[in-house]
């Protein structure tokens, strides 16, 4: 629980109330990208709003196992085995509400890019590249930027071979790809609404990856700059949190114009000739 002290501190994050029927509502993968994403992974889970969140829809440990050929079929990516796991089949990740009070719960499934020894995950289709974000975390106080920007570019450059190679395969458009890049910065609480400030970016290498990754991203609905303090589980998690709700909002707005296309299209095929149609 909470300490009540806690609740007067302003930097502390308020915990969300989850509803008594909240049910899961839909799936998406963020991608951790830099030195540093096995620890901000666990850090997340640690958040007090995760523990909130896993507590009402039951432990993550007493869910069942995601088998990725299963995951594949829903159109996300098989996450790898990030905790050494030998039979690859347990998903780290977390959960969080589509917006306060709502029923509706996201479930964030965590891939894992430390360093040049772990693959970027393959994106099965456009449905992978609709449900996937890329993460690039940026955290110079810990690491050198060279380091950072060379592991960046490298990611990069793979994403986007995955990325062209899914869209080959497309059969219903082209989607954009969902791609961020976070930005250390100490006692920042990673959430959006904080300020419509840029954060700064540390190095002129950076400044260059920032460009190059916004010209790959152009016309995403999700991407950017964005900021958090990566020491902090909250700031992670609102992050994190923020991510999934604007994966799920895009998500969302692609299926009610599929479904008003579809009865578009079933009312006109159905519509006898010479008649018609008025629309409410």
């Amino acid at each position: 629980m909470r300490n009540p002290k806690d609740l007067l501190d302003p930097n502390k994050r308020r915990l969300t109330p989850v509803p008594e029927d909240a049910s899961l509502r839909y799936r998406c993968n963020v991608v951790l990208i830099g030195p540093g994403s096995h620890e901000a992974c666990s850090r997340v889970m640690e958040a007090e709003q995760h523990n909130e969140v896993a507590s009402m829809m039951g432990s993550l440990k007493s869910w069942p196992f995601i088998d990725p050929e299963k995951i594949n079929k829903r159109g996300l990516v098989a996450p790898p085995s990030p905790s050494g796991r030998s039979n690859g089949r347990e998903a780290l990740g977390t959960l969080c509400l589509a917006e306060e009070g709502s029923p509706d719960v996201l479930r964030v499934v965590f891939n894992l890019v430390g360093g040049f020894s772990e693959p970027m995950p393959k994106l099965a289709d456009e449905n992978a590249v609709r449900n996937t974000c890329f993460v690039y975390m940026c955290d110079s106080e810990e690491h050198p930027a060279k380091d950072i920007v060379s592991a960046f570019e490298s990611a990069a450059t793979e994403m986007k071979f995955n990325y062209t190679k899914a869209l080959k395969t497309s059969r219903h458009g082209k989607p954009k790809l969902r791609s961020i890049l976070l930005i250390h910065q100490k006692g920042a609480n990673g959430s959006r609404e904080e300020g419509g400030e840029q954060p700064t970016l540390p190095d002129d290498a950076i400044v260059d990856f920032a460009t190059k990754l916004a010209e790959i991203v152009k016309g995403s609905p999700v991407e950017g700059v964005r900021k958090a303090d990566l020491r902090s589980p909250d700031s992670l998690y609102a992050f994190v949190e923020d991510t999934a709700r604007e994966m799920f909002k895009a998500s969302s707005r692609r299926d009610k114009r599929d479904s008003l296309m579809s009865s578009f299209s079933r009312g006109t095929l159905m519509a006898p000739r010479n008649s018609s149609c008025t629309v409410s």
